[in-house]
């Protein structure tokens, strides 16, 4: 009687930092194989090949690792599968539809799971504080949020909200993903529309659909007399 014996294999995960331009050549290349076989279908051969010279050449990674700290919000989107996001060391699942709000100056990680698809936004402080004006002055939960982020030493906290498959944000970030990628006349006014559409609807349909990292919700809450110095 032959006897077959399972044997299970624990695989185990290292991250090696990247700190010299030999290793992030080879990060280039993993990152360009990523591109054609898992996004060709989805943005096309002339959108991989100007992400890949905008953003994935050695000479990128180095600038990114030596800037830790980056005046800008980033706004990840799962377009479909999930991620893992860690924020100072604790650990959130994120599901196709979400979206995770992270001030500047705050390291994270984000980790997708195979075959998932993340959009990625960045968007600076002086864009807030030129066209977010009104919107900051609202008397709503991400309103508070993002003046707390903005004019708040020391605030380290992430928004996460969780938004289910809806269907209209879905096709705003692809809108903004395109415009981004095409560059046409007077796309950065088209962006700066679309990103008040994004946040003036997340406050309509998702504010009971919010998460914070690290800190309570009750930590955001923003003194009248200071939300009245954001509006004069």
């Amino acid at each position: 009687m032959l006897q077959i014996k399972e044997r299970k294999v624990k695989m185990e995960i290292q991250f090696t930092p990247i700190v010299t331009q030999k290793q992030a050549s080879k990060l280039a290349k993993v990152a360009e194989k990523i591109y054609y076989d898992y996004y060709a279908g989805l943005i096309g051969e002339e959108n991989i090949k100007y992400m890949l010279a905008e953003y994935q050449t050695a000479n990128s990674v180095i600038e990114q690792i030596r800037t830790r700290k980056h005046n800008y919000y980033e706004i990840e989107y799962i377009l479909s599968g999930s991620c893992k996001l860690i924020i100072q060391e604790q650990s959130y699942i994120l599901s196709s539809g979400d979206i995770a709000i992270i001030p500047t100056n705050v390291i994270y990680q984000a980790i997708p799971n195979n075959d998932s698809i993340m959009i990625n936004l960045k968007i600076r402080r002086s864009t807030f504080d030129k066209v977010f004006i009104n919107l900051l002055s609202a008397d709503t939960l991400i309103s508070a949020y993002l003046s707390k982020t903005l004019y708040s030493k020391g605030y380290r906290s992430a928004m996460l909200i969780h938004c289910g498959n809806d269907e209209y944000l879905r096709n705003i970030f692809l809108l903004m993903f395109n415009q981004e990628l095409e560059k046409k006349a007077f796309y950065q006014y088209m962006l700066e529309g679309m990103t008040i559409t994004l946040f003036t609807y997340l406050i309509q349909n998702h504010s009971e659909n919010i998460e914070m990292s690290n800190q309570m919700l009750s930590l955001i809450h923003i003194s009248e007399p200071t939300r009245r110095s954001y509006i004069s």
